[in-house]
């Protein structure tokens, strides 16, 4: 009896060491990158894939809510339904909005390098949303054109390197009329958003499309 009740003893200290050198190793493991406070104000990162108009998945997988950015989604029609009635739309369903935003972010920052920065200002929202999502400006580098176009929103004080992020995706989308300003939490730039939203209302882009634009489209396209 002793021998046995010694035997389970030693069987008892050798599972409690495992466990422990097991704990042990589990501490030395490093935290991932998304963990909430391994994450930095500013860095940079690819973007592996756009979600929608308001979400990006980082390569290192970290998801990133844009800041100020209300668009129509792909995958939710109560949601966009929404976004009409709050917004007061005129245009009928918005599918092909919320695809349009997708696309346009997509050409301008999938598979790029970009700068991710959040805000002071939402700090007592500890930078995410209710799914933990991180709540950040993306800023791109801008493609080159001819003539800069209606949508591009940059900083003039960022000069020439090849990776200068002198264009803020959060903006675009906004002037361009891909999004609108969302107003639900505080954010800095929150003047110059309601500027562009404004801008955008004022020439009928994309979300804010009369329909009195669209009969002077096919009127004109009938007289061609």
């Amino acid at each position: 009896m002793q021998i046995m009740m010694l035997g389970f003893k030693m069987n008892c200290m050798r599972q409690v060491a495992k466990n422990t050198i097991l704990f042990g190793m589990l501490l030395l493991l490093p935290l991932p990158l998304h963990a909430e406070e391994e994450i930095p104000a500013v860095f940079t990162d690819e973007v592996a894939r756009v979600v929608d108009g308001n979400v990006l998945l980082l390569k290192s997988g970290i998801q990133v809510r844009l800041i100020g950015v209300r668009s129509p989604s792909p995958y939710d029609r109560n949601w966009n339904e929404r976004l009409k009635r709050d917004l007061a739309l005129q245009k009928g369903g918005l599918g092909e909005s919320a695809e349009a935003v997708k696309e346009f972010a997509k050409y301008l920052v999938e598979g790029k390098t970009v700068r991710i920065e959040t805000d002071p200002a939402q700090i007592a929202l500890k930078h995410r949303d209710r799914e933990e999502r991180l709540f950040a400006y993306v800023w791109f580098t801008a493609p080159v054109f001819p003539e800069a176009p209606d949508w591009l929103v940059i900083d003039p004080k960022v000069s020439g390197t090849e990776f200068r992020y002198d264009a803020l995706l959060n903006a675009c989308l906004i002037r361009a009329g891909f999004a609108a300003m969302d107003k639900t939490w505080p954010f800095s730039f929150g003047s110059k958003f309601s500027a562009l939203e404004s801008e955008a209302r004022e020439n009928g882009r994309g979300l804010w499309e009369r329909e009195e634009d669209n009969f002077s489209e096919e009127e004109e396209a009938q007289k061609n």
